[in-house]
């Protein structure tokens, strides 16, 4: 039934199919819909908003000033219409027209003081750009902002706006830039300090959100943002009792605060106070809008059994977006890979602009060739609808697809462009890097770790250290099945401690890391020893060896060929191995990370266990039991179980690690030999490859 007044449709209609319109490039098609709207309701604000986007972009810019004009007059109590009509009036160049317009608006006199600013050049209109972040158009939000920024680029409330465009995208890398630069223009202002801190924290950088927010979170009428982000950041950090502690207080002053209750949750869970966490989820967990079911499902999971935290995720219907993606991630790190599989298809189906369950759901299960999720990926990759770390997140899954179809050219094709795409979003030189681990060199000899030794009898843990993606969670997982081994997986708290002792051999500074770790390296009776799978730590053996002189290495050594390629398709994070995208790059990094296992070789003697990843792939009967007693265990015949593992494992090896031992892996650098090229020839010229 057509309503009557309205030709040819009602105007959602109109509206929607203009949007669409607009966005697949039909410009003239869309115009055409929005007059429509406009002749029968001329202040119809959506259509003179979206008619005036259009117009303007068209060099059409009377006419998008009339279309803004009549939205604003019809909406004469809406802030974010009014501050955009006195701004492009302004951005036009007309200035008296704008500061007219300003003082003529029939809104409040806070309102009107807001646009006299804008009309004035003083600050910019942000309301708008709220909005649009409520309503989930955020690259639209990022569009509209950044080009604002033209104008006003010491605007510290725009960019803030701008980086929660950039963290509500999921973009934590494009959200620190514009952040960073909201701070340094307003050092007081909580906002930004708090969504900087939330950036880093979703890179992996807790430490450094840490640093950032404590001084924040310690003033008198600190915001409950700033100290919420620090808790999580202590708990990415590991540092769970202080995650406790601080949301055990904040819970009290907001009780109903999801992202609160989700923090104190998981590090309950954590602690080993999961019945805890168990009995203030579960009474909520009836509401409308409950979000936290992976949560509880964990909680469930550590207090009553795996099975029983099954039951309840497969019990669980029509959940939002973020539950269900949590939940799908969840899923995979307890290694139920088909329902995890399930759950991120169904998501990827939902949205083609979002590339984490399309990755996920590639570590998960085998892409076929009729996939039509294949061309979405696609899609993702060469769109400019979607923000760069998107597209260059989709360009790494799209190459997944093409492995598991045999397609290695196009596979190497997706992973340049995608790799290139993420590399231009940072600023990296790898030179830094390696004159880092030249400074840790020289600075922690034999004789320095003898005088700066710690003396300490106990504890004795056993680091597992290395380049990513060499096959340290198989190593992990070979030695988790032993009967005296509790597996603590990545602690950032150790590696984190090791930060002020890095180039300093001080007895004093080796004694406060002997302090700050002993704690999270002791094990848990029964265990007797505990391994330490943070990989970087490869950084710290001088301080290590030195504050725990029990402690043994395992260094995981691959084929630098194999290793760098599956770095290379391995989406690690920009921020946290920035040496990753770049072929050139990656191999410099590879060559100064050897020289420097060279040196820990000779200085720490037998301390340091070298392990060749083809050889226990390929001989695992031999090979495994001398890596057992080599770093002072009793052989057990459980090391050499081929039963999928029941601890989580939340790296890329999600499903490898929970297959028998194979060798599948080795050599498969040489399906991309030719494109691999750069990486091999700084390899052969420093000789950790041999020539042909």
């Amino acid at each position: 039934m057509v309503r009557q007044g309205w030709p040819a449709g009602n105007p959602d209609r109109l509206l929607s199919e203009a949007m669409r319109f607009r966005l697949e490039g039909r410009t003239g098609e869309a115009v055409a819909r929005l007059r429509k709207i406009v002749a029968v309701s001329p202040g119809h604000a959506a259509a003179n908003i979206a008619m005036a986007d259009i117009l303007k972009a068209e060099g059409a810019q009377d006419d998008a000033l009339a279309a803004l004009r009549r939205a604003a007059e019809a909406a004469p109590s809406n802030p974010a219409i009014w501050s955009r009509f006195v701004f492009e009036l302004r951005d036009a160049g007309q200035k008296s027209r704008a500061r007219k317009a300003a003082r003529a608006a029939r809104v409040p006199v806070a309102l009107r003081k807001r646009l006299v600013d804008i009309a004035e050049g003083r600050s910019a209109p942000v309301d708008d750009i709220g909005d649009l972040i409520r309503q989930g158009a955020l690259a639209e939000a990022w569009r509209v902002g950044t080009d604002r920024l033209k104008s006003f680029p010491h605007d510290d409330r725009l960019l803030n706006l701008l980086g929660a465009a950039a963290l509500a995208d999921d973009d934590p890398v494009r959200a620190e830039e514009v952040l960073r630069r909201a701070v340094a223009e307003d050092p007081s202002s909580e906002a930004a300090l708090s969504n900087l801190g939330l950036a880093l924290v979703r890179q992996g950088r807790a430490s450094e959100a840490i640093g950032l927010l404590e001084p924040a979170a310690g003033r008198d009428g600190a915001s409950l943002d700033v100290r919420v982000n620090l808790a999580s950041a202590y708990f990415r950090m590991d540092r769970m009792q202080d995650a406790a502690d601080l949301t055990g207080r904040l819970v009290r002053e907001a009780p109903a605060d999801a992202e609160l209750l989700g923090v104190r949750a998981r590090a309950l869970t954590a602690l080993g106070r999961s019945a805890e966490a168990m009995d203030f989820l579960g009474a909520l967990s009836e509401e409308a809008g409950f979000g936290l079911h992976d949560v509880l499902a964990d909680a469930i999971s550590e207090s009553n059994g795996r099975a029983a935290g099954l039951d309840y995720v497969d019990g669980l219907e029509h959940l939002p977006r973020d539950t269900e993606s949590r939940l799908a991630a969840l899923l995979a790190e307890w290694g139920e890979l088909d329902r995890a599989a399930v759950r991120a298809r169904r998501l990827a189906e939902q949205d083609h602009t979002d590339p984490r369950p399309f990755r996920l759901y590639g570590l998960c299960a085998t892409w076929k060739a009729d996939d039509p999720l294949i061309a979405a990926m696609r899609d993702g990759a060469g769109s400019d609808r979607v923000a760069p770390t998107k597209r260059g997140e989709f360009g790494l899954a799209l190459a997944k697809a093409h492995m598991d179809l045999g397609d290695h050219d196009r596979a190497f094709k997706a992973l340049e462009e995608g790799n290139r795409t993420l590399r231009s979003m940072i600023d990296y030189d790898v030179a830094r890097d390696v004159q880092t681990m030249e400074r840790i060199a020289e600075t922690w000899t034999e004789d320095a770790i003898a005088r700066a030794g710690s003396g300490l009898e106990a504890p004795k843990p056993i680091f597992i250290v290395g380049l990513p993606r060499s096959g340290s969670t198989l190593i992990e997982t070979i030695l988790s099945r032993h009967p005296d081994v509790e597996a603590l997986g990545e602690t950032p708290l150790v590696f984190d401690a090791c930060a002020a002792a890095r180039y300093s051999a001080e007895p004093a500074a080796v004694a406060g890391v002997a302090e700050a770790a002993a704690g999270s390296l002791t094990p848990n009776p029964p265990k007797r020893v505990v391994t330490d799978k943070l990989l970087a730590n490869f950084l710290n053996i001088g301080v290590l060896a030195a504050a725990f002189p029990g402690a043994r290495f395992i260094e995981v050594r691959r084929d630098y060929r194999d290793n760098c390629t599956s770095i290379f398709q391995a989406d690690l994070g920009a921020m946290s191995h920035p040496y990753a995208m770049d072929l050139e790059e990656l191999a410099l990094y590879a060559v100064a990370y050897d020289r420097l296992m060279e040196h820990w070789a000779k200085v720490v003697g037998e301390r340091l266990i070298r392990v060749s990843y083809e050889d226990v792939v390929g001989a695992p009967d031999d090979e495994v039991p001398r890596l057992v007693t080599s770093v002072g265990l009793e052989w057990d015949p459980a090391c050499l179980s081929q039963d999928a593992p029941s601890r989580r494992i939340n790296t890329m090896s999600v499903a490898q690690a929970r297959k028998p031992i194979t060798a599948s892996s080795v050599g498969r650098w040489r399906r991309f030999e030719a494109g691999l090229a750069p990486l091999t020839r700084i390899l052969e010229e420093n000789g950790l490859v041999q020539t042909p």
